[in-house]
């Protein structure tokens, strides 16, 4: 009897080490997943930072685009308005030069017609 009640002790001391040594393996494996976990929630973290950065970055890029197409866009309007202040004065210019030339061939026929008067005054002057 003491034999069995010793191989029983064995036994029973014999489940018990099995038993601690499936928890401390199960606490083991708790911990290697609690660092995975933590190495997961540490690059998610990094991920979220990198992608805010990007974000703010492309947000300052956006907004760097526009402002140079805002300037563009005055200096487009700034040179159209130039253009049509230059076509206005290219179209006086044009009716003054024409306005000139019509005084030109004015001057030219008068001058053409005086000529022709004092070419008759001297022939008839000549003839008599």
């Amino acid at each position: 009897r003491a034999e069995h009640a010793s191989s029983a002790v064995l036994t029973a001391e014999g489940a018990a080490r099995e038993e601690e040594i499936r928890l401390n393996s199960t606490i083991e494996e708790e911990e290697i997943l609690k660092a995975e976990i933590d190495a997961l929630r540490s690059d998610l973290d990094m991920e979220r930072e990198k992608r805010a950065a990007a974000s703010r970055i492309a947000q300052e890029e956006l907004a760097d685009a526009r402002s140079k197409l805002a300037a563009l866009q005055a200096d487009s309007s700034a040179d159209k308005a130039r253009v049509d202040e230059l076509r206005l004065a290219l179209e006086e210019e044009r009716i003054r030069a024409a306005a000139a030339a019509a005084r030109a061939e004015n001057y030219s026929a008068s001058a053409g017609e005086s000529a022709a008067m004092m070419k008759r005054g001297r022939e008839e002057a000549a003839k008599e």
